[in-house]
């Protein structure tokens, strides 16, 4: 199971709690890991699976830009980047499925 983003325990990654930013993770909504090996090529295998926006994103976080860069070059919240992260690692962590034969 690969792992890319930690979301925050009180909000969920969303950054906000009760209309007001979460005070535990500050609004950020999570923390996003460095990038691997294993997790770079799982989601280079995976690409199909990912959304032009996902694909956008995953190519700014394997150039080295950190969550806020990416938030802000994509104009988004970091917590709408966490976001995004959590819905790659959700598709890339599916298990396959298989049509009968």
């Amino acid at each position: 199971m690969t792992k890319i983003v930690d979301l925050c325990p009180i909000c969920g990654g969303k950054g906000k709690f009760l209309m007001q930013r979460c005070p535990s993770c500050n609004g950020k909504g999570g923390i996003v890991s460095k990038l691997n090996k294993a997790t770079k090529d799982l989601i280079e295998q995976n690409k199909a699976k990912l959304s032009e926006q996902e694909n956008e994103l995953f190519e700014l976080y394997k150039s080295g830009f950190s969550q806020k860069e990416i938030a802000k070059k994509m104009n988004l919240t970091v917590a709408m980047v966490a976001s995004i992260f959590y819905k790659i690692e959700k598709k890339l962590n599916q298990p396959i499925r298989r049509t009968p034969a």
